[in-house]
């Protein structure tokens, strides 16, 4: 769990404690994936499924192993995790002036279908909702 704290803290304004993402991993609901790499783990991905909808709740690389391929290879990884579980479509929040994440998310193939108006407290920053299809579906 410290790595996976090291990299929230890293790349999250406002960090969930331990309590809070082991939680979200102990639910019957939950996708959680990490990429392993040579010197402890280089991200992770931490999903909900509900019906045939994924939403991320998390997604995160450590800043040593970025444009490496890790997040290419989560998000896919988490697409092939949620295929047997009947996911069809996949979406996420991402804060507005993310823009290095909304990049990365339009790479993967993530439409931009709204926004949220003040859905970050610790900031009031609005959040972009973005979603895609999982499979060419």
């Amino acid at each position: 769990m410290a790595d996976i704290m090291r990299i929230e803290q890293s790349a999250f304004p406002t960090a969930w404690s331990a309590e809070s993402i082991e939680q979200q991993i102990s639910n019957a609901r939950a996708i959680f994936l990490v990429a392993q790499a040579e010197k402890g783990i280089a991200g992770f991905s931490l999903n909900w499924i509900v019906a045939d909808e994924v939403h991320m709740l998390k997604f995160a690389v450590d800043l040593r192993y970025r444009r490496r391929g890790i997040g290419r290879l989560l998000f896919e990884s988490t697409c092939e995790a949620a295929i047997p579980l009947k996911g069809r479509i996949i979406w996420l929040e991402v804060r507005d002036s993310n823009t290095a994440a909304q990049d990365f998310y339009k790479a993967m193939g993530f439409q931009t279908i709204g926004r949220r108006k003040g859905y970050y407290g610790d900031t009031g920053e609005d959040a972009l909702v973005m979603f895609n299809k999982i499979g060419g579906v």
